[in-house]
């Protein structure tokens, strides 16, 4: 069992994390939280009967910890992950993982050195409705991709911290790295695809972007397209992939997918001359194809799910030396990603 501490007692330390953690007692324990915040840690001290800290630093000093998941500010986790890595320390860090490529790249140095250990808290990889587009996609039944499009989002007005620039948010930071994430693993390899982007406020408060588009292209590769909104009343669906012989189509909670066999369908011959029925009449290309429909749904809690096996797949690698499959050169790819959607971006939001 691994003694815990964790850093910030919020919507993402009490609610994500540690309300992952609890249901594995045999794996974890939580072992002391520092927040800032006097109502916080009187709250975590009554649900968890642990002792709290006003800074983490007192906590390291105080408890005796193998993790410390960092749930602080998204514009701390880079200085704090640091720290942490260089006391030697496993650390699971909140995305976003860091501000830049650079502080990506100062991390990964720090996690080879000693004892240190880092995993970044990309756990929508695990994600049911993103392992179905993921296998769909991947299996060929839809034939060569030429597209696919992820859309996070909904309609919602904010007015919180996450919403400020400063703060390394805005919804490209806050939302952004589960879909593209997911997104880049269509990229073969390390391929660090062309990035297009339009950004832009309207809904929220604050200084940070609510809406995000961001396309990427590289060659031998479909299209991959990110949206990420707050402005969409009626949004559209998950995942949309669409190939040659197909379209797949999928929520977070069902997916569709409809193709032919190419062994099954009609060759078809390019024609140069208008073309006619069967009655001489001018006609529209026209013909029916032997479509397979298939379909399922995503049962459980989302959040659940993916927690869950994020953290034990984290608990394999710690206690058996398990391969750990996030990356942190995929977490560095976006990262580059996410500053090449800022500074290419056709709208207002540029650094």
């Amino acid at each position: 069992m691994f003694n815990v501490g964790v850093i910030g007692y919020g919507r993402s330390g009490r609610d994500i994390h540690i309300d992952a953690i609890l249901k594995k007692p045999e794996q974890y324990r939580v072992a002391a939280v520092a927040d800032r915040l006097p109502a916080r840690r009187e709250m975590a001290k009554g649900e968890l009967g642990v002792n709290t800290y006003e800074n983490y630093q007192d906590m390291l000093n105080g408890e005796d910890l193998d993790i410390v998941i960092n749930a602080s500010f998204s514009h701390e986790h880079f200085p704090i992950t640091l720290d942490l890595l260089q006391r030697g320390f496993a650390v699971v860090s909140d995305k976003p993982f860091t501000r830049t490529p650079g502080e990506a790249d100062e991390l990964t140095e720090a996690s080879l050195e000693g004892t240190a250990r880092l995993f970044p808290f990309q756990q929508s990889r695990f994600a049911p409705y993103y392992e179905k587009a993921f296998g769909i996609a991947n299996s060929g039944i839809l034939g060569r991709i030429n597209k696919i499009s992820i859309c996070f989002g909904g309609f919602s007005r904010r007015w919180d911290w996450q919403t400020m620039s400063e703060f390394n948010a805005g919804n490209l930071r806050n939302t952004g790295p589960h879909a593209l994430d997911q997104a880049l693993t269509f990229f073969a390899g390390d391929t660090v695809p062309e990035v297009f982007s339009y950004l832009g406020k309207v809904t929220s408060a604050g200084t940070g972007e609510d809406y995000a588009k961001v396309i990427l292209t590289a060659k031998g590769h479909p299209m991959v397209e990110v949206e990420i909104t707050a402005s969409s009343a009626y949004p559209a669906a998950t995942y949309n992939i669409d190939g040659a012989n197909g379209s797949y189509q999928g929520t977070m909670k069902e997916a569709k997918w409809k193709y032919f066999k190419t062994g099954d369908a009609p060759e078809i011959t390019l024609i140069t001359e208008p073309l006619a029925d069967a009655d001489g009449n001018p006609a529209f290309c026209s013909e029916t194809l032997p479509w397979i429909e298939e379909s399922c749904v995503f049962e459980g809690d989302l959040f659940d799910i993916i927690n869950s096996a994020f953290y034990d797949r984290l608990h394999n690698t710690l206690a058996n030396g398990a391969d750990f499959p996030i990356k942190l050169w995929q977490v560095r790819r976006q990262m580059e990603i996410i500053e090449k959607a800022y500074k290419n971006s056709m709208n207002q939001f540029k650094i």
